[in-house]
């Protein structure tokens, strides 16, 4: 009769541990797909081309744009850039800036993605960035700034200028830009407006965003920790 008391108390703890293992389970993957299944594009300016590029790659750059949709919570950005030649170990730096500043130019720093390798080779690109979490306002500002290594050569040799672009579209299909650009002045380090007067500057880009639904991540997360509880008091007991 012992011994058949103590495989039952081994099948009861094994089972209570099955059953913990498979909230904690549960709770993952349900988390997971309540973030996803509230995400949505909350920018997207990527249909129609202007074909006008911004030439100096030295400058940073932005564009000022107001989602749509609700979702504010960025998870992933993606632009689009042109290569008119050859670079070594080309990159970009993408920022987002909150326009807090001084008759709302861009002020408070969001995001930093610090310089992202990009694709050898010549012609039109996409670069996405990807599981970020960024929280920004209906409005704010990214910019990009592209650099490469220095060209080293000998006196014969004849050297072209790193140009790297960005390419502009209009109208976004989702959300809303104005015609104008920021520009980040390479002497005075501040920003100034640039007018697109006869074209619309709106740069090539895409923004989805996502918003955490509470509810149901916090009715299992309750279920987990009760479920943890009452096996660890459970297990405490039959030990």
């Amino acid at each position: 009769m012992k011994a058949i008391k103590k495989i039952l108390q081994r099948g009861g703890n094994y089972l209570i541990r099955s059953l913990i293992t498979f909230v904690i389970l549960c709770t993952l993957f349900f988390s997971a797909n309540t973030v996803l299944a509230n995400s949505s594009i909350v920018y997207d300016n990527t249909t129609t081309p202007t074909n006008v590029w911004i030439f100096d790659s030295s400058i940073e750059y932005g564009d000022e744009v107001t989602l749509g949709g609700a979702d504010r919570t960025i998870t992933d950005f993606m632009f689009y850039y042109t290569k008119f030649n050859e670079a070594t170990d080309p990159t970009a730096r993408i920022r987002f800036y909150q326009n807090d500043g001084n008759s709302g130019i861009p002020s408070t720093l969001l995001y930093d993605s610090g310089n992202v390798a990009l694709p050898s080779g010549v012609g039109d690109f996409t670069h996405t960035l990807s599981g970020l979490s960024v929280a920004v306002a209906d409005t704010f500002t990214w910019t990009v700034a592209f650099g490469s290594k220095p060209f080293v050569c000998d006196y014969w040799c004849s050297v072209e200028p790193f140009l790297i672009t960005l390419s502009t579209y209009d109208p976004p299909e989702v959300g809303s830009s104005d015609d104008d650009y920021w520009s980040l002045d390479y002497y005075t380090s501040s920003w100034v407006k640039k007018e697109g007067s006869l074209v619309p500057l709106n740069f090539g880009s895409r923004v989805i965003a996502t918003t955490i639904a509470p509810e149901p991540i916090s009715a299992i997360l309750f279920i987990t920790g009760g479920t943890l509880l009452a096996g660890r008091r459970y297990l405490r007991r039959k030990a």
